[in-house]
């Protein structure tokens, strides 16, 4: 007899990333003894639900894609109703692990990772797809100094018209690496990850993103990407090139048409600048790879793991949870409109939502204080986005990426929106339970332009 774990001709080894409703396995081909990865749903998630969809749809995409840059899809499982993505395995830490590790990279090796990670951008747009979702934690780095995106469960394609989309990608991405027209639930475009690619940059060599750290002055991530301008490299790192300071904030304009077109005109652009520091064509490998060694990283095995136990660090990281259309159904009384409410367990959500939320912003630090003893949890979504009052009290503005603790019993949320009448919502929450609220506001006037602040009409700090 033997307790060991099968999925088709291949037997599981260890997890090696965990999210709230996927997995990664360590896998080896029973026949071949080749080492694989397995990405699938976990056993507690709907077979034929958005999130199968989802993962599918990432798989066809993975598919149609051939980069050095990009994770390789080898094979798809089906077995028992159930998908697996068979996906070549990545050796060296994620970039948030060597952040975390340094906290800021030299100008140089920064602009080596951006351009790499940048080339591997531009072969997605290159085939007609957007990432919707670059973050630290979804990028390798390599012990060959090479760079390589882990996950495409954002991506989108915005030009295979009339394909439903199983889940909003809006859902998936932090806040605080989402360009203006993104969070305002615009249709993506290159312009988004060119947006991201700027705010990375700007983090690896400042040591935090370009609109300050993830709670500053009591505004949210996503108030300030729209409202504020990003703060220029040099004003924190002095030894910046004014090129590359150029670089950075063309890449963060507020208005998508004033940025780089697309990836591949952001890797222009950083050669031109490496080229002017004296590297040649092949000196990123070089760069990179002294950025992994200045993180002490490059020499970990497969076995090696972070403080607590937890993942290896040459694994890639968790990652963003989608959230599900509708598993369950718990009870709710609408005040203006029928509506459905979502459940999940509340351990899951959490658990698989906390490694990338920025820290609570003041109204969700009020709503933990008042909730103390046993709690609940409400997650809340809003398409295009909106102000969210709970029991009459400001919150903070979608996105909203962590749950907002509550106590148990029955709580009133507003969503309120400048061009959009008030959306009210009355929910009832068990301790230990997670509701989400995914609301789509009828906007009857002309939203603003993304570089417009849609504060502008009150008088609110």
């Amino acid at each position: 007899m033997t307790d060991e774990r099968r999925l088709g001709p291949y037997r599981l080894r260890s997890e090696v990333a965990t999210g709230a409703f996927t997995v990664t396995f360590r896998a080896e081909h029973v026949e071949l003894g080749r080492e694989v990865q397995i990405k699938t749903l976990k056993a507690s998630v709907a077979r034929g639900g958005p999130l199968a969809a989802g993962l599918e749809r990432e798989a066809k995409i993975l598919g149609r894609l051939d980069h050095p840059g990009i994770v390789t899809i080898q094979d798809v499982l089906r077995e028992e109703g159930g998908l697996g993505l068979v996906l070549e395995p990545v050796a060296g830490p994620t970039l948030a692990a060597v952040l975390g590790r340094v906290k800021r990279l030299g100008p140089d090796e920064a602009a080596a990772i951006a351009a790499q990670l940048a080339r591997a951008v531009g072969h997605l747009h290159q085939r007609g797809v957007v990432h919707c979702g670059l973050a630290p934690e979804i990028v390798a780095v390599t012990p060959a100094g090479g760079v390589k995106i882990l996950d495409l469960s954002t991506a989108r394609e915005p030009g295979r018209g009339g394909e439903e989309e199983p889940f909003e990608a809006l859902e998936l991405a932090r806040p605080d690496l989402m360009a203006p027209e993104q969070i305002l639930g615009e249709r993506p475009q290159p312009a988004v990850d060119v947006f991201a690619l700027g705010v990375l940059l700007h983090q690896m060599i400042a040591g935090e993103g370009p609109f300050g750290p993830a709670q500053a002055e009591g505004r949210s991530a996503a108030h300030r990407v729209r409202r504020e301008p990003p703060r220029p490299l040099r004003a924190v790192v002095p030894e910046v090139s004014r090129g590359l300071e150029l670089l950075v904030l063309r890449c963060l304009e507020k208005e998508p048409d004033q940025r780089y077109a697309n990836g591949n005109a952001v890797v222009a652009a950083l050669e031109e600048i490496l080229a002017e520091r004296g590297f040649a064509p092949g000196a990123e490998s070089a760069l990179v790879a002294k950025a992994l060694s200045g993180a002490k990283l490059e020499g970990l095995g497969g076995g090696a793991t972070q403080r607590g136990g937890a993942k290896p660090a040459l694994e890639p990281a968790r990652l963003p949870v989608p959230v599900p259309r509708a598993p369950l159904i718990v009870e709710a009384r609408p005040l203006l409109v029928v509506f459905a409410l979502i459940v999940v367990g509340g351990a899951a959500i959490e658990l698989g939502l906390r490694d990338h939320d920025e820290p609570d912003a003041p109204g969700l630090a009020e709503a933990a204080d008042r909730a103390t003893g046993p709690r609940g949890y409400l997650r809340v979504l809003a398409k295009p986005w909106a102000e969210v009052f709970l029991d009459g009290d400001l919150v903070d503005v979608t996105p909203i990426a962590r749950s907002i603790p509550v106590l148990p019993g029955r709580h009133y949320v507003t969503f309120r929106h400048p061009n959009a009448p008030e959306d009210k919502r009355e929910v009832v929450i068990a301790a230990g339970q997670t509701v989400l609220l995914d609301v789509t506001l009828k906007i009857d006037r002309a939203m603003p332009d993304a570089g417009v602040d849609a504060g502008a009409q009150d008088d609110s700090p």
